[in-house]
């Protein structure tokens, strides 16, 4: 469920940042991406189900693959809907800031799926001895 709500507040504030004023706007969704990362990274604490845990950790990567798709289309729309109206270097600015988006969501997708990953892996550092002792017996 809060995987929905944080694609629905992506899409909306990538929709939308046009109208924001603040340039650092465009840096929302990598930070709703960071957010997410650490809200699934709390969640990872005292739960056991190491394969539940991996896939919870992979929607991470997910969600960053999503925003940049959602970027991308998004792009086209507006690109679409401005042709004509608009000059060639504010097109060019449009599709820069979208493309903007992209990069950024994409990397902090694969940097908190990978750092949460890492976590979880050592946190559970017994099992991991006790799996290896297990297979070379």
């Amino acid at each position: 469920m809060i995987s929905l709500f944080f694609s629905i507040a992506g899409f909306i504030t990538m929709f939308f940042n046009d109208r924001m004023e603040h340039h650092l706007f465009l840096l929302l969704p990598a930070i709703l991406i960071v957010i997410y990362g650490l809200i699934v990274g709390l969640s990872l604490i005292n739960n056991q189900n190491k394969t539940i845990e991996k896939r919870r950790i992979e929607t991470i990567n997910i969600m960053g693959f999503l925003y940049s798709l959602m970027s991308l289309g998004i792009m086209l729309y507006k690109l679409k809907k401005l042709s004509g109206m608009v000059p060639d270097s504010l097109a060019l600015v449009i599709a820069l800031s979208y493309l903007a988006i992209c990069i950024t969501t994409s990397l902090a997708g694969l940097l908190f799926h990978g750092l949460i990953l890492e976590i979880f892996k050592k946190s559970l550092p017994v099992e991991n001895e006790v799996g290896m002792s297990r297979r070379s017996a």
